[in-house]
């Protein structure tokens, strides 16, 4: 399992209590505003990208460890360079290098292990994704932040690849994209509205609802061809190729490393990590549902598969419970099945096993206990639905000593 250290960057100041982190295949980090969720979720990505980058040597380990690259370059990519201090160490721990920052150095150490690595997809998703749909030519708009430009590219193939319509995961809604004009629409009962028109939930949830399935199903239809003879010697042309470059003595480092990434878009990935920046955003509570159902069903799509979720919603880390709870119930009855699947889908159900909610917290990490198998109701975001319990409470007492 892979695993990140992190202290003393930005809001993050004492990091995971245990020591070193483990990334679970699914991984839910809650807390306040500014408590450090996307911090840590942007890190993961960026060793997540590096180890791929590695792997498939579209840059050298000397390269990205000089020039403080790793700051300047990968983690301005997020936006985080300048959340760097004096004492920050930094350790990710992935299935064939393992990555360290300290004394304002990275080093690289590769890891001799029997793991197989299975090359991912990685898709960053931004908080900010309302914007690709209130500006329907936000592609023509340059200096966008680095994320947002890379989801910008993926939800425009994403709206290419549909046929018709399509159906999002609230009931009664559909997407449906005029090729011709350029034109997104969201399709409700009796209306047909652009979508920069639409409730900002939707502006929200399309996006996402849409690189998600477009990303998952490329990888997964990619698994069910794999033994497809002609995708087989695609991938060994490519790696022929791609070994005469690293040879070739005539051309620099720069053309080598550009011809290497045109080679490797080629390339078909294995897996896929939705890396998800608040799916709850301006969505009422059963559509919150809705979209975690679709982010697990998509998790579900290939075995290696990664899930990483930031919420401030009590209602996300809830419905994973069920969805957990659901993944449970081993019920032989027919009947009762049917009732489990209109609760709970088979294609969205969780093992605990795979699944790791963390708490943020004045600058420390913590990781949410378990009560026979089910994530604790004593966490960051139902005591914060507590708190309100408590202060009704008071206003009822004061009410009281008020009449007396």
């Amino acid at each position: 399992m892979k695993e990140i250290f992190i202290s003393n960057f930005g809001p993050i100041e004492e990091g995971y209590v245990d020591g070193m982190m483990p990334i679970f295949p699914v991984t839910v980090f809650c807390g306040d505003q500014g408590s450090g969720k996307s911090t840590i979720a942007k890190l993961i990505s960026s060793f997540t990208w590096l180890e791929k980058a590695l792997i498939r040597g579209d840059i050298k380990e000397k390269w990205i460890s000089q020039y403080n690259r790793f700051v300047n370059s990968h983690c301005a990519y997020h936006n985080i360079q300048n959340y760097f201090k004096e004492n920050t160490k930094l350790i990710y721990k992935g299935i064939k290098y393992k990555f360290t920052y300290e004394t304002k150095k990275l080093t690289i150490e590769h890891l001799n292990n029997d793991e197989v690595y299975i090359m991912p997809q990685i898709m960053y998703v931004p908080a900010e994704r309302n914007f690709m749909s209130v500006l329907e030519d936000a592609e023509k708009i340059k200096n966008l932040p680095h994320p947002l430009s890379t989801m910008l590219t993926e939800y425009e193939k994403a709206k290419k690849s549909i046929g018709n319509k399509i159906s999002l995961p609230i009931e009664g809604y559909s997407f449906q994209y005029d090729k011709l004009n350029k034109v997104s629409w969201l399709i409700g009962n009796g209306f047909k509205l652009r979508l920069h028109e639409a409730a900002s939930g939707f502006q929200s949830l399309v996006p996402l609802i849409l690189v998600t399935r477009y990303l998952s199903y490329r990888i997964s239809e990619k698994e069910e061809n794999s033994h497809n003879k002609s995708s087989v010697d695609l991938s060994t042309r490519l790696e022929k190729r791609i070994r005469q470059l690293l040879l070739d003595e005539n051309i620099n480092d720069e053309i080598r490393n550009s011809l290497i990434s045109q080679l490797n878009t080629l390339y078909n990935n294995d897996c896929f990590w939705n890396i998800v920046e608040e799916p709850e955003q301006n969505l009422f509570p059963k559509s919150q549902k809705n979209i975690l159902m679709e982010l697990l069903s998509a998790y579900n799509s290939v075995n290696e598969n990664g899930l990483i979720i930031t919420t401030h919603s009590p209602y996300i880390v809830n419905y994973l419970t069920l969805a957990i709870k659901a993944n449970e119930i081993n019920c032989k009855n027919e009947e009762l099945n049917k009732q489990l699947e209109t609760i709970i889908p088979s294609k969205s159900r969780v093992s605990i096993n795979e699944v790791a909610i963390y708490e943020m917290d004045g600058g420390k990490i913590q990781k949410l206990n378990h009560y026979m198998n089910i994530p604790s109701d004593e966490n960051y975001l139902n005591n914060s639905l507590r708190e309100t319990d408590e202060m009704f409470q008071e206003l009822l007492e004061i009410e009281d000593l008020c009449h007396n």
